[in-house]
């Protein structure tokens, strides 16, 4: 009795779609023979949502999701905020440098004195910060830099 060992080998075809549309031929996009996509030089023109289809003779599969986002931050010049208020009363300073950043910024505050060194502030039950970067003080006179 003779025995053989044969290998068969079943070719994939990939496809890739964008924000679920078939993606075309993209000057910074390659696709690699194994299913990877790759970007180069990534710009904003390939934020979306990307899926990767694999087929052979036996059926189709695709893969999860995955969004491609950039990552944005505010390159403005700060701006310095003055401030009056009542000692021991509240104020709240609003940070305007956050709607333009993703992913979400970390946030954190300087109090600038009047010869303009200035202290980082340390939270604490009389200095906090919400979510949107805003900071709840209860001090008198302050000149502050968000960054």
């Amino acid at each position: 009795m003779m025995r053989t060992n044969t290998v068969i080998v079943v070719l994939c075809s990939y496809d890739w779609n964008k924000d679920g549309k078939p993606l075309g031929a993209v000057s910074n996009v390659l696709f690699v023979g194994n299913g990877t996509l790759h970007i180069s030089r990534v710009t904003q023109a390939n934020e979306g949502v990307y899926q990767c289809f694999a087929g052979n003779i036996y059926g189709r599969t695709m893969s999860t999701l995955a969004e491609l986002r950039m990552a944005v931050r505010d390159t403005s010049s700060p701006r310095t905020n003055h401030i009056a208020a009542v000692e021991g009363q509240s104020v709240v300073i609003n940070c305007r440098r956050t709607t333009k950043c993703f992913p979400k910024p970390h946030y954190s505050w300087e109090l600038k004195s009047a010869d303009h060194g200035s202290t980082h502030i340390h939270m604490n039950h009389r200095r906090q910060v919400d979510q949107q970067g805003k900071i709840l003080l209860s001090v008198s006179r302050l000149t502050v830099h968000c960054r």
